[in-house]
């Protein structure tokens, strides 16, 4: 029996973005900014940081950085992810879905990342060639791919996409950040990590199981 599909943000949800713009902002601009100080996933807002007439300046440097294959290369691991990736795909047919763009590089980096650090996500080309199990789109599309393709699930973390792929009628795991505001809805499910989420499928009792279990018993009287 073939797994049900299922789509994996990469950035928020297995790649820490946020960690490595502040760092970014700490070592080029000497900004006091971490985390914490992240108020919205546009990033932009963190160039309040720096001198009013260079604050244009950063939020320009900020934007750019989403289209350099640089920024991308070194992204860390979320602690806990490839553990969760690794117990995701016994359960799904997990795709990575990303919004990132295809250009300058940034593609040929993200497959090259996701099959040294996820190597559960790997796939075959028509030909017959390895690949890593990932498609692009625009972000504001994720929920008509999802529905295109009738995903079992979607793992993200930015509300606003969860509430897109949800209204279309596709279950969402949405990773809680400190700055996604109320969000919720009968197919919307929020966990703290992705770690969190794997485990509580793989925990989660299987019905097709205890039905065979209940006819093997009958079988053996």
């Amino acid at each position: 029996m073939s797994k049900p599909l299922a789509f994996l943000d990469l950035d928020g949800v297995v790649y820490d973005v946020v960690g490595a713009i502040c760092r970014v902002l700490q070592e080029r601009w000497l900004l006091p900014v971490f985390p914490e100080d992240v108020t919205d996933y546009n990033m932009t807002h963190l160039a309040r940081y720096a001198a009013p007439g260079r604050q244009q300046e950063v939020a320009g440097e900020i934007i750019a950085l989403f289209s350099d294959p640089k920024f991308y290369h070194g992204l860390k691991v979320i602690p806990g992810s490839q553990e969760a990736v690794m117990l995701l795909c016994r359960h799904y047919d997990l795709w990575a879905l990303t919004g990132r763009p295809i250009k300058n590089g940034v593609a040929k980096v993200t497959r090259e990342r996701v099959m040294a650090d996820f190597p559960w996500l790997e796939g075959r080309s028509v030909g017959g060639e390895r690949q890593a199990k990932v498609r692009f789109c625009d972000p504001k599309q994720k929920h008509r791919l999802a529905r295109e393709y009738r995903a079992a699930r979607v793992f993200e973390d930015n509300p606003k996409t969860a509430n897109r792929v949800a209204r279309n009628g596709v279950s969402v795991t949405l990773i809680r950040t400190p700055y996604m505001g109320f969000v919720g809805g009968p197919r919307i499910h929020i966990v703290d990590s992705l770690l969190e989420a794997a485990k509580d499928i793989t925990n989660r009792p299987n019905p097709l199981d205890a039905l065979l279990r209940n006819r093997l018993e009958g079988a053996l009287g």
